[in-house]
């Protein structure tokens, strides 16, 4: 192969691996947002309450909180006095994973 050939041939090779990484990290992310949304349904039902928020997360100005795995923002709001909560979990390619649940209905997402 000529060397020309080999500058379209890495840049597909690179766009590849970015395509990859990114997918592996929307799924890692989804996992994780999953889990936590069921620890959080779990507390629900056990105090009859939703938690204020997941442990170790950041408040933010507008009463929600937040994290980041792999770069990837995960938002967290109790709603209706702490008897539903709203976990989003943002892609980078613009789209997200939105589960809820709440005291006496299980967790549903979209």
């Amino acid at each position: 192969m000529k060397p020309v050939l080999w500058v379209p041939v890495a840049g597909f090779a690179l766009f590849a691996g970015y395509v990859y990484d990114q997918h592996d990290a929307n799924d890692e992310v989804d996992a994780y947002a999953r889990k936590v949304a069921h620890d959080m349904q779990a507390q629900c039902a056990a105090q009859s309450r939703c938690p204020e928020s997941p442990e170790g997360w950041k408040p933010e100005a507008d009463q929600g909180f937040v994290t980041e795995l792999r770069g990837l923002r995960l938002d967290y709001r109790a709603i209706r006095d702490r008897s539903e909560f709203r976990l989003t979990a943002y892609h980078r390619v613009g789209s997200y994973l939105a589960l809820r649940g709440g005291v006496g209905q299980p967790v549903s997402e979209r």
